[in-house]
This record gives C-alpha cells, structure tokens and sequence, in this order.
C-alpha cells in the first residue's frame, strides 16, 4: 500500500478518507464516539497497545475520528515547498516563507534564485530525494554570496530586502547564516538534515537570533521524509483532546499521529503538518 504525500503534482488520495474514517466508526461503535469517555478511556488507560478485533488500537480510532472532524484531507495538499530539489532552496522558503497558520504563497524568491542560477526549484520525483552528487550543496550556495556579495544576492538574486521577523538583518544575510550554521554541524544537501537528529538540528539554529519552532518545524518539514512527524506542542494538544486527555508525551503523540495516518492512507508527514496547521489557525 502506497502512502499519499499530499503532492498536487501526481499523488492522488487512493482512498476515500471519509469513507474509510465512518466505516471505522460503525465497526467500532461508541467506543470512538464517546472518545476519553466511559469504556474508550479506560481501555487507552490500562494498555494504549491493546489491539481490538479489526487490528486498530481505540486511540488510534479516536485520532482518526478528530482528523475527520477538523481536517479537510480530500482537499488538503503539500505545496512545492515540501519537495525541494536541493537544500539551499528549502533554506530559502523558509526564511523567506510565510506566518504560521497560512498555507504558503508562491514562493518566488527561490524561484528568482532557481532561475539565476539555472537548477530546478523541485525534485522531478516528489517521494525520491536526487542523489548527493545531483544537488546544490550549502557550500556551493554559500559560494554564491562569496561572489556576489550580501546585497548583490539581495538585489540581483532575491529582489528582496526585508528584514527577518525579530531581527535588524535582512532576509538575504539571514539565509546565509543558517547555510553556515548547519555546514558547521557537517550538513551540506538534503540526505545529511535527515542523518542528523532532530535536536542536533534545532540546537544548531537556536544559536541564531530570532530561529523559533516555527522556522525550525518548517525546515525539517520541507526536508524531512514521508514518515516525519514532530510531537510539538500543537500535535501534542490535538492528540490528548482527541483521546480524552489533558496531555500525553511527544513520544505518544507522534505514534499515535503515525499510525493514524498509516489507516488514512497518508503520509505522518503530510499528517503532521495538517494537525499543526489546523492548531495554528486556531490559535490565531
């Protein structure tokens, strides 16, 4: 069974999720209905491993359930943003991307740079990462500015020169920063960000002014594969409200977030980013 990444570009929903999600529900009665009532709640309590007859733990269920309810998956899709063909235009998107809670806008900085310097913005595979040797590295990335200088990458290159949320560096000195930061840590094209650990990844970044959750999620989001998921805060709250819970770990959180999306026929990647996104918008 082959997992939908939510790409608009050749990945079309093998199933009817809310289809499958109400079958689910009926097979199984009130125990997902009442989720973190009476019979569903005592069952997650004393084995959230426990099996029921069709193979689906009752936890697992109730994440399916709120899924359903909140997030309109049939339509929901990854942009071009999360299949990058090279590491310095992932960098790019997510320095020069948009506020938390809103789907991307075209990103047209890094199609600006994709174009200056003749590479492709996306990978012609969405679920296979280029070979190494096929890739722009962050060394080759920071060769650029090496030549052109900070404001000829920010006039010639990028045409923008806004600042960086938080900060009095423009968003063209900014990229360049996370390129050096990540190299420092050994990490040059798209397979080395998935080598690394996440925290290694996030410890690196935090060093900078102005890097949050937000830009961090987002870089492993875009470069991350289709089995990513981040028990952040937002996954974390949408999975306790969804199993009846005031809180469950990180740890909790993305198996349960996983294995939903294995039932759904999506990836925990695509998943993932949806449940922080609907939380996000909440918030706002």
């Amino acid at each position: 069974m082959r997992l939908v990444s939510g790409t608009g570009k050749e990945a079309t929903f093998e199933a009817n999720v809310g289809l499958r999600v109400r079958k689910t529900v009926e097979a199984h009665g009130r125990c997902m209905v009442l989720a973190g009532v009476g019979v569903a709640r005592a069952q997650g309590r004393r084995n959230s491993e426990s099996w029921n007859v069709s193979g689906i733990a009752p936890e697992i269920l109730q994440v399916m359930h709120a899924v359903s309810q909140s997030i309109p998956l049939r339509t929901a899709r990854l942009s071009d943003e999360f299949f990058p063909a090279h590491l310095p235009v992932a960098l790019i998107d997510v320095v020069f991307g948009s506020a938390p809670g809103h789907e991307p806008t075209p990103a047209c900085i890094s199609e600006r740079y994709c174009r200056h310097f003749e590479i492709a913005r996306t990978r012609p595979n969405p679920f296979q990462v280029p070979p190494a040797e096929e890739q722009e590295t962050l060394g080759d990335f920071i060769g650029h500015y090496d030549e052109l200088g900070v404001e000829g990458m920010c006039e010639e290159v990028f045409g923008n020169g806004d600042h960086f949320p938080g900060t009095d560096t423009s968003r063209a000195e900014y990229v360049l920063r996370l390129a050096h930061e990540l190299r420092h840590i050994g990490v040059d094209v798209l397979q080395d960000i998935r080598a690394w650990r996440r925290k290694h990844i996030d410890f690196a970044l935090r060093t900078l002014g102005g890097i949050d959750e937000h830009v961090v999620r987002m870089l492993l989001n875009y470069t991350g594969d289709d089995d990513f998921v981040w028990g952040d805060v937002s996954v974390r709250k949408f999975v306790a409200s969804a199993i009846g819970r005031n809180s469950v770990s990180g740890t909790r959180a993305v198996n349960l977030v996983r294995r939903a999306a294995y039932e759904l026929v999506v990836s925990p990647r695509f998943l993932d980013h949806q449940i922080w996104r609907h939380r996000a918008c909440l918030s706002e």
